[in-house]
């Protein structure tokens, strides 16, 4: 099969297969092109303006600068949002995963950092036991990154992209290459404002679509040591009769508790929108804007390990993890 068979073949399935005057879906719930890792997920997915660790290589190459020393990243997710047709049929997210693991180092000091990141961006089950079909359509990238700093308050970066789309019905995929630049000016100690586009070649048609392309916006704020808030726009771009592109807003903010020796624990909370397709009171298939609030938390061990966890309103669980050598 290719790409567009792999995607179009669900709408076609869905529309077919249930309720008259149903709607084609939007599948952009089933993409995660944004930001990987707890921290993030806890925050409301924003971001851009604050990237400080090693989930920025997806989120705004630029923040890896920030690293100051090498670490192993890798995140846990099991996600519940699914487009239920009955008790047997429908459209399943992946219930548990390794979505995000990241290999990262700081080169000369501050100066440059470098990343290879695996990302699964893209995850969908269709089950349809009444007609004898159970397939699973994933999406994954492989990049590197790197990012340099130009001076002390402005950081750019680079990460570069292979994405796979999968069927395992027949072990088909097609592939698609990608670019990330992303930038990242800390305009005083306490406000900064980050910038990050993506582009996939083909990303414009249902005939050679991988990964939406986006473009990212974001501010962060730290009013004291033990407050920091991001605020993020993202606008993701995905052909027309797969789903509508979406204008999506991220706000979240941190809380760091009073220290405990050498180990800080922190506290989060955020909220973001995005677009969903749900069953309305008609049995209609309908495309809204929906929010999705996030809480979270956190504990730094010393300066060797860190873990996060977040609980996103939308039935998913994010768990990450980082050591650092």
């Amino acid at each position: 099969m290719t790409r567009v068979r792999l995607l179009s073949a669900l709408t076609v399935l869905l529309v077919s297969c249930t309720r008259a005057n149903a709607q084609v879906p939007s599948l952009g719930q089933f993409f995660s092109v944004s930001t990987p890792g707890a921290r993030a997920n806890g925050m409301g997915r924003a971001f851009v303006g604050i990237a400080d660790d090693a989930s920025a290589a997806i989120t705004n190459p630029a923040g890896l600068t920030f690293l100051t020393r090498p670490q192993v990243y890798v995140e846990f997710k099991s996600s519940g949002y699914d487009q239920t047709i009955d008790e047997d049929n429908g459209l399943r997210s992946f219930r548990a995963r390794v979505p995000y693991f990241a290999i990262s180092t700081p080169l000369l000091g501050d100066k440059i950092a470098v990343a290879f990141s695996r990302h699964e961006f893209f995850g969908i089950s269709l089950d349809f036991p009444a007609i004898q079909l159970q397939q699973k359509v994933y999406g994954t990238s492989y990049s590197g990154s790197g990012s340099f700093a130009i001076r002390p308050d402005l950081k750019l970066g680079v990460t570069l992209s292979e994405s796979r789309l999968t069927n395992d019905l027949d072990d088909t995929s097609e592939s698609a290459f990608g670019v990330t630049i992303g930038g990242l000016w800390q305009a005083t100690p306490r406000f900064s404002v980050g910038l990050s586009g993506t582009k996939f070649e083909g990303s414009g048609s249902s005939d050679t679509f991988v990964e939406p392309s986006q473009i990212k916006f974001g501010v962060g704020v730290t009013p004291s040591d033990q407050w920091k808030f991001a605020l993020d726009v993202v606008h993701v771009a995905y052909p027309e009769d797969l789903a509508d592109d979406s204008t999506e807003v991220h706000l979240g903010g941190e809380y760091q508790l009073m220290p405990i020796g050498q180990n800080r624990i922190f506290l989060r909370a955020g909220i973001f929108s995005g677009n969903e397709s749900s069953f309305n009171s008609l049995d209609q298939l309908t495309s809204s804007t929906k929010a999705t609030g996030t809480f979270g938390a956190g504990m730094v061990i010393g300066q060797q390990f860190q873990v996060d966890l977040a609980v996103l309103t939308r039935k998913e669980l994010v768990v990450s993890a980082a050591v650092r050598f």
